[in-house]
């Protein structure tokens, strides 16, 4: 029982940790470009 649970778990990981990993850097990408352009905008003015 334990095995299969591993097992499954596993797979899951395998699976979905890529496709999380890239909407975690999409985040932050759109973060860090928010974040440049607020402090552009306020350096500018």
């Amino acid at each position: 029982m334990m095995e299969e649970m591993v097992r499954e778990s596993r797979l899951y990981t395998i699976r979905y940790y890529p496709r999380a990993r890239n909407v975690w850097s999409r985040l932050w990408n759109r973060f860090l470009c928010n974040f440049r352009l607020s402090s552009t905008a306020t350096t500018t003015r």
